[in-house]
């Protein structure tokens, strides 16, 4: 049984790390709508999408899943997980590890990402995006 240490929170996020005594992967807790806690690797979301009519954030996962999360989300809230996050329009963000490049303002992801083709780089967002692209 794994076990974690406790690195912070927001309302909606609980940031954990494997209390491994060295550096393993992040991971943190998120809050669906009805309540449910559910642990989740970084590497194991290739981005976030924002739902307007329902007004909620699904992360999309490796396995081809999606999990709502908890209403009161905010983007900002799930930029400030992981470094690899970044808000590429106003209803995306990615995860910049499965980010293989920009073609135009379609992003083109790493499998099993690869074959989404919604994920649009706005202009407002597009100046950090390839600033942190660049630092990879």
């Amino acid at each position: 049984r794994q076990r974690y240490k406790f690195i912070g929170f927001t309302p909606q996020i609980i940031t954990l790390t494997p209390d491994t005594g060295h550096g393993a992967e992040k991971s943190f807790m998120v809050v669906t709508p009805v309540g449910d806690l559910r642990v989740l690797r970084v590497s194991d979301i290739g981005y976030f999408r924002y739902i307007s009519d329902r007004k909620i954030w699904e992360v999309a996962l490796a396995n081809g899943t999606f999990i709502p999360l908890k209403r009161n989300t905010r983007a900002e809230n799930l930029c400030a997980y992981d470094a690899a996050f970044v808000q590429i329009h106003q209803s995306y963000i990615i995860n910049m590890n499965y980010l293989l490049m920009v073609q135009g303002c379609q992003c083109v992801m790493y499998p099993p990402f690869n074959n989404v083709d919604e994920l649009q780089v706005s202009k407002k967002y597009r100046k950090e995006m390839m600033e942190r692209f660049c630092q990879l």
